[in-house]
Formats: structure tokens, C-alpha cells, sequence
């Protein structure tokens, strides 16, 4: 039998329907879970909690109840975890066999599930990104400022060396040899810059301005998991037994091997994967109970909102979200204010617009973000009808006639 869900984390599991009434339907639940891993073995640990999880809830007199389960996920999820990996206070649940037994089980998945993304999501967060330079942090902490823009670093050349190239010139080779596998490289790129990435499996990431990468030198292990913080193309090489995730502080995707663009700016109120090519799923990250994952096609894109925190499936035109990565910003009836944010980014420049109806003006049109700054402020002053002025380098204001 083929059941697509088996991949799926331990909380998507408890939450699927067809997975739930497999092991409440099951005879014998240690051979149904032997014949689950045998499908996919490379998801093992949280099929066995999941599974056990729902036999305690069927086996026990006292039936769980949905609000019961609602309520032992929201306990987890209102919990900190510790930077050690412990949780560190449990409410009070009800007085029942099975809520302190699943709350144990859920737990533990829980914890599982934390110790993959933490750590990962701690060594995102530990380095800001420059105003000036691009940068390769290896798994010891060294440091590897980049001078030049737009160059190729290919981790996928030479094992135990990171290259640099600038077309098809090497401009540095850098000696990484981990320790441990696991161990964390990141690629940090500052405003005014992009960077193009080769993991380890050969995957391309193209990262925009002020974006980091945080991944480890070699993949291993039953998936290939990422940090974005920023926005990144990627262009995934395709692996059925090891799916390829792109964790984000916003939204996680799940893909195979496909095409698509993530958003997740700290400074933006939207977060968005968008698809190119293949199939892609996407949820909410750092959430214990959430919704199951959203599955998108080709030209359609998942929006997250961090003011209502919901996500939302569109139609849209794919350009005008990947378009950057050739150095073309492609926009269509968005106002001033969001193409501002972006030329700030790409520019690495202030840019300071003093009346607020300016900000709402709709534009539509195309900015080669290669070109001069210059440029790019005309332009958005023709097309807004306001004058600029430049008080000293780096800065613009705008204002009315």
C-alpha cells in the first residue's frame, strides 16, 4: 500500500485522519508499525510515537476525547523548551491515565521534533548580518569575508573544501573538514548583494540581499534540512528518500527535488513560497499544534501572514517573485512603500519618502537592480511624481513637488 502522509512529522501524523484510523483499525500495532518503517524507514522515530501515541488513546477505558487532545497540544505548545532540549514546566492536566501518559509520549515527539530545528534555528540567529560584507561562518566559528558580489560557493566541488568562484575564475578555497557531520556552515549576504550557493547534494540556492543560509557542510541523516533567513531561489536536486526542507522564523517548506522561492524577511508582514516547478508542502513553523501542511502547484504561491498568522493559497505570476535572481525587480500595482523596502535591500541605501499618500501610490513596471541607484531614484520619481533629494551618500528623500 502507498500512504503519501508517512513522511510526515509526528504532530501531522496524530492530526491525519487516514493515519489515526490505520492504527485504531490495526490488529496488531507493532506489526503495523514494523510494516510503516519498512515503507519509510528514513522516518522511523516519529512514526513509532505517533503510533504509540494513538494506541494509548484507543487502549485505554477513559477514551480520549478531541478537547482532551486539543488540550495536552496547546500544554505542549505553551511550554518553553530549554536551551538543553528539556521542557521546562508542564501544566496541570486532567486526573486521567491517558493524558499523562500521551502528555509523556507527545513529549517526547515534541522534544524530537524541537532538537532538529533548534539548534539550527540558534545558529541563524547568532550572526547578523553585515551592512558590508558577504561572509561563510564554518562549523568551528571562523570567519570568511567575501569582497566581491555575485559569486558561485560551491560545497559540492572537493570534499572537505568550500570553493569560491567568480564565473569561472577560483577566487578563494577554504578547508572545511567537520568534525561532525551534523555541524553548521552559513552563508550570510549583506544588503546591496546576492550570492549563489551549491550545497552539498548539489542543490543551487540564488540568496538575495540581506539574507542568510545556515546548513550543515554535508547532509545526513533521513532529510535535508535548512534555515533561510531572507529570501532564497532554490533549485533542488531531487532525492525520494530524503525530502529537502527550508526552515524559515515564519514557514516551513517540504519539497523532493523541485523549484520554488522563499520570503521570510524579519522586517516584512509576509512570508511566501512560491513554485515554480514539481510540488511543494508548507506550514507554520515553531508550532506544536498547527494545521496540517498546505500542498502548492506550479504558479501558485502560500502567503503567511505575521499579523493574523494564517496561510493562504493564491494564483499569481511567478515572475514578478523570481525575477530578482537575474537582477530584475518585476512589480505589478503594489504600493510605493513595498518597492521602497526592496530597493533598500537591494541597494543597501536609506531611503526616506516624507508624505504618507506618497507611500500608498500604486506602481507597476521593472527595475534593473544591477543598474545604478541613481536610476532607480529617477525612475521612482517620475513615476510617483515627486522630487528627491540626496543629503549625503547612501541616503534619499523624497518628497512632493
Amino acid at each position: 500500500m502507498e500512504n503519501n502522509f508517512l513522511n510526515s512529522e509526528f504532530t501531522e501524523l496524530i492530526t491525519n485522519d487516514d493515519f489515526v484510523r490505520m492504527v485504531k483499525d490495526a490488529q496488531d500495532t507493532d506489526k503495523l508499525l514494523n510494516d510503516l518503517v519498512m515503507q519509510c524507514p528514513q522516518n522511523s522515530n516519529d512514526l513509532k510515537y505517533a503510533v504509540e501515541f494513538i494506541r494509548i488513546a484507543r487502549e485505554d477505558k477513559q477514551k480520549m476525547q478531541t478537547a482532551d487532545s486539543e488540550r495536552i497540544l496547546k500544554n505542549i505548545q505553551n511550554n518553553p523548551v530549554g536551551k538543553d532540549g528539556r521542557t521546562i514546566l508542564f501544566r496541570r492536566l486532567a486526573n486521567s491515565k491517558v493524558a499523562a501518559i500521551a502528555l509523556l509520549v507527545l513529549a517526547i515527539g515534541a522534544l524530537v521534533m524541537f532538537s532538529k530545528q533548534d539548534s539550527l534555528k540558534q545558529f541563524a540567529h547568532k550572526n547578523e548580518v553585515s551592512q558590508n560584507d558577504a561572509m561563510i561562518v564554518l562549523s568551528d566559528g571562523s570567519k570568511h569575508i567575501l569582497n566581491e558580489n555575485e559569486l558561485d560557493i560551491n560545497y559540492n566541488s572537493k570534499e572537505g573544501e568550500v570553493v569560491v568562484q567568480k564565473e569561472e575564475s577560483v577566487v578563494a578555497t577554504i578547508k572545511n573538514e567537520p568534525k561532525n557531520k551534523r555541524e553548521f556552515n552559513e552563508v550570510i549576504v549583506p544588503y546591496g548583494q546576492r550570492q549563489h550557493v551549491v550545497l552539498n547534494d548539489g542543490t543551487s540556492v540564488e540568496l538575495n540581499a540581506g539574507s542568510k543560509l545556515v546548513f550543515p557542510a554535508v547532509f545526513s541523516g533521513n532529510n535535508r534540512t535548512v534555515y533561510l533567513i531572507g529570501e532564497g531561489y532554490f533549485d533542488v536536486t531531487k532525492d525520494s528518500n530524503r525530502p529537502f526542507i527550508v526552515k524559515t522564523d515564519f514557514i516551513d517548506v517540504k519539497v523532493y527535488g523541485t523549484e520554488f522561492n522563499v520570503t521570510a524577511y524579519k522586517d516584512e508582514e509576509l512570508a511566501s513560497a512560491v513554485l515554480v516547478e514539481g510540488s511543494v508542502s508548507v506550514k507554520q513553523s515553531d508550532k506544536i499544534l498547527k494545521k496540517q501542511a498546505l500542498f502548492i502547484k506550479p504558479g501558485e504561491a502560500c502567503f503567511y501572514s505575521t499579523v493574523n498568522e494564517e496561510l493562504e493559497i493564491k494564483d499569481i505570476d511567478v515572475d514578478l517573485y523570481i525575477s530578482w535572481k537575474d537582477g530584475i525587480y518585476n512589480f505589478k500595482d503594489v504600493p510605493l512603500s513595498y518597492v521602497i523596502t526592496r530597493v533598500k535591500k537591494y541597494y543597501n541605501v536609506e531611503i526616506t519618502v516624507e508624505n504618507a499618500d506618497l507611500l500608498e501610490t500604486k506602481l507597476s513596471g521593472k527595475l534593473l537592480i544591477t543598474g545604478d541607484i541613481e536610476e532607480v531614484i529617477q525612475y521612482i520619481s517620475r513615476a510617483v511624481e515627486c522630487r528627491y533629494e540626496k543629503p549625503k551618500e547612501g541616503n534619499y528623500f523624497l518628497s512632493k513637488y
